[in-house]
């Protein structure tokens, strides 16, 4: 029971905090609320479970609660002598005002304001957890932003492999606590042991991969004038002979360019060297939108539809081109070498397939970031082909499949005890602050009426049925090395195509976004 003398200490407790630091009163008020909240809700569950009963009048009144944490909340630095220490934190104050706020909300009797303020506590106190490097939280920001904007198309392959999903429940609290939970869980350790039985690559191999990677970023340069100098200056200098970078549907953006100082013509000169750089999409929400088309039959298997599209049209345009330049210069043979990075390494590889089935050409592929575009065998198959896999890096692995799964484990994930573990954390830093204001019995009461309603609220969001989920049936292809974080630097091991089934939700999964 709620009595006068309680009413009492609590405006007691009020007045001393119009004498502390602005944070200070923010936090107290917040406690304040709580206990306040708790105990009439208690008085409340008593009354109409025990209505026949007597009992001592309760003469605590609620406005009166509201009308104080309102003046706390009003009570500024200048009107007080705040610790130079609290205004060096003008975020850190601000923050734990909105969750004083989000109490303020809790008391108010409203089910649609207490709704909305137990949303807003559980994004604040998640988002104070999350804290951390600013590039970590862009990218968080840009990949749920991504879902977001694409949900619709998503949802109709989504509808297609597994019947209806209800995207309505995945929101960012969702996401972001899921992305926590598979960051704790794919750590260096995790890493290791699925990298265990996998042969690595030697430094003469990264040098090689780093002078195809100069390639491949200059098909994103803006004009033939910054590729021709940017071939002129590459480790190998070369001549461009085409360049086109205006990208269609379908038609990637590229050039081709000739090694200079290659052997002369003669009955036992070497074959001809030609060079294609394949540019791909420059945003990672274009390459999505291109990565969700169906896939189509080839070659005895599958290859994705778009990108089918775009290694074709490649071929086609420079086949009878290539092959009078070979005539041209005495040669028998061309040795090709295409480069590219995210979809232009899909068209690329597409590419060679066409040209390595023609006699007079010696190919050989090598993408950045390719997407999953060949069926199993083709991928496997298809050895002139090496496909380098940037850590994390969504690309490779989405596909119609792997962006459905993803969808069903993000919709099943109970996030709720993690953000009753953020809410928790703030109490405990509450009386980390202040001991002696915030006691282990106010903390108990706030999290005795936080915790359930956080379950209480947001349970329906928690999907207890989910459907199986579908298997991945194109890869990305040829020989794969993955280059990765192992707890100390860089490491890269060549690795099975399949071995990118399922989209890595981490920090980093957007840092192949760019061939930089």
């Amino acid at each position: 029971m709620f009595r006068s003398s309680a009413k009492l200490r609590l405006q007691h407790s009020v007045q001393r905090l119009a004498r502390q630091s602005t944070k200070t009163r923010a936090l107290l008020a917040t406690v304040i609320a709580a206990q306040s909240f708790h105990a009439s809700r208690t008085l409340l569950e008593r009354k109409s479970s025990a209505s026949s009963e007597e009992s001592h009048p309760f003469s605590f009144d609620i406005s009166d609660i509201k009308d104080t944490f309102k003046k706390a909340l009003a009570l500024d630095d200048e009107t007080t002598d705040a610790k130079d220490d609290d205004k060096r934190h003008p975020d850190t104050i601000m923050a734990f005002q909105q969750i004083a706020a989000g109490f303020m909300s809790l008391i108010s009797g409203n089910e649609q304001a207490q709704n909305d303020a137990l949303v807003d506590l559980v994004a604040q106190a998640r988002d104070k957890m999350q804290k951390g490097e600013l590039h970590d939280n862009l990218t968080i920001e840009e990949v749920f932003e991504l879902v977001k904007t694409y949900v619709a198309l998503i949802k109709q392959v989504a509808d297609k492999y597994v019947g209806d999903i209800d995207l309505s429940k995945l929101t960012p609290t969702t996401f972001i606590y899921y992305l926590e939970r598979e960051d704790e869980r794919k750590n260096p350790s995790w890493k290791a042991r699925i990298h265990r039985f996998c042969s690595t690559i030697d430094i003469d191999k990264v040098d090689e991969l780093n002078r195809d990677l100069e390639l491949a970023l200059l098909a994103y340069a803006d004009t033939v004038s910054d590729i021709e100098k940017g071939l002129g200056g590459a480790a190998v200098p070369a001549d461009l002979v085409y360049a086109n970078v205006d990208s269609a549907p379908g038609e990637p953006a590229h050039y081709v360019a000739i090694p200079r100082n290659q052997e002369t013509k003669g009955f036992m000169a070497p074959p001809l060297e030609v060079i294609m750089g394949v540019r791909g999409t420059k945003s990672i929400a274009d390459a999505i939108t291109d990565i969700l088309c169906d896939s189509e039959r080839y070659r005895g298997g599958k290859a994705h539809g778009y990108i089918l599209k775009g290694g074709k049209f490649l071929f086609e345009k420079h086949r009878a081109t290539l092959e009078e330049i070979c005539r041209k210069a005495g040669r028998s043979k061309i040795k090709l070498k295409l480069v590219g990075h995210s979809l232009g390494a899909g068209a690329a590889s597409i590419a060679g397939i066409e040209f390595n089935e023609l006699s007079n050409f010696e190919v050989e592929v090598v993408g950045f970031g390719c997407p999953a575009c060949l069926s199993k065998d083709l991928a496997e198959k298809s050895t002139f082909i090496t496909t380098v896999v940037n850590d994390s890096d969504a690309i490779p692995r989405c596909s119609a499949a792997t962006i459905t799964n993803l969808l069903l484990n993000l919709v099943e994930f109970d996030w709720i005890p993690y953000s009753q573990r953020d809410i928790d954390s703030i109490l405990k830093a509450l009386k980390t602050f202040n001991s002696t204001i915030f006691s282990d019995d106010a903390v108990r009461k706030i999290r005795k009426t936080i915790t359930p309603l956080i379950r209480e609220h947001f349970d329906h969001l928690i999907e207890r049925d989910v459907t199986n989920r579908i298997t991945p049936e194109i890869f990305v292809p040829g020989q794969v090395i993955h280059i990765y974080r192992d707890g100390v630097g860089m490491a890269g091991c060549y690795v099975p195509n399949t071995f990118f089934s399922e989209i890595d939700v981490t920090r980093r999964m957007a840092e192949g976004r760019s061939c930089q």
